[in-house]
């Protein structure tokens, strides 16, 4: 994967020009992942919290972002979804749960499509440590729902009409579906700050809907931790070159 190297802990600090390109190589690469690239947003998003002191490994990552971009270069967003294909705004939401090993903090990831297209996505750390998977993922769901909730009345702007329908945002975690539906209490949830529980009140209202998907079927897998390369492949070519994730995944 691209950061395979940064397992190892000895790996100079960069100096001089080394150390002057790794931020402007950080941001051309980040500015493709904004704008085109899903794939590689968990990678560079790991490798931007250590851009005030990167290390040759951090340095030999970005190298390898670079050049699987360059292999890849034909593959790109494809946006709309043509005459026969509705254009439902669908969400994903995943995390996975305290990766970092200095903070123990887990990482959130969601990406909504429009018809064939993804329109939004985003890899971010929790700005909490949660104290389990079923909260992490719970945590991915709400921020998931935020974005959900801009994107709703995003399009009743542009299309001069509130959106009455429910957004399916699809989760791969029951224990954070059921505590959304106020199913489960339990002594790991209860704690669970009351700015998180906006989720459960859209869920309750209908305006958003959280649906089981199995984790081998999440797109958004890939925006919460580096995946192996059939992973990244299989997901990678979900979202990219114009391919439905809901007709490859969902029966």
């Amino acid at each position: 994967g691209f950061l395979a190297g940064l397992a190892h802990l000895n790996s100079p600090s960069l100096t001089g020009v080394a150390k002057d390109v790794y931020p402007s190589l950080l941001g051309s690469l980040q500015y493709a992942a904004v704008c085109t690239r899903p794939d590689v947003s968990t990678a560079l998003s790991i490798l931007g919290s250590a851009q005030a002191s990167p290390t040759e490994a951090h340095l030999q990552a970005l190298k390898k972002v670079l050049r699987y971009l360059h292999g890849t270069i034909n593959m790109r967003l494809t946006l709309g979804g043509g005459m026969d294909h509705s254009l439902q705004l669908t969400g994903f939401a995943d995390a996975d749960w305290a990766n970092d090993s200095s903070t123990r903090k887990s990482r959130s990831g969601y990406l909504f499509t429009l018809g064939r297209g993804p329109i939004s996505y985003k890899s971010k750390q929790q700005t909490c440590v949660a104290q389990s998977t079923c909260e992490a993922e719970y945590y991915s769901a709400a921020d998931a729902t935020k974005e959900g909730l801009h994107l709703r009345q995003l399009m009743g702007e542009i299309f001069n009409s509130p959106i009455t329908e429910t957004t399916t945002i699809w989760e791969d975690n029951q224990s954070a579906i059921a505590y959304s539906q106020n199913a489960l209490v339990s002594e790991k949830t209860k704690h669970i700050g009351l700015k998180w529980h906006f989720l459960k009140d859209h869920v309750e209202q209908g305006t958003i809907k959280l649906r089981y998907l199995p984790t081998d079927q999440m797109v958004a897998d890939m925006l919460t931790k580096p995946l192996p390369g059939p992973a990244l492949a299989r997901h990678r070519s979900a979202i990219l070159g114009g391919q439905d994730p809901m007709q490859r995944f969902i029966p």
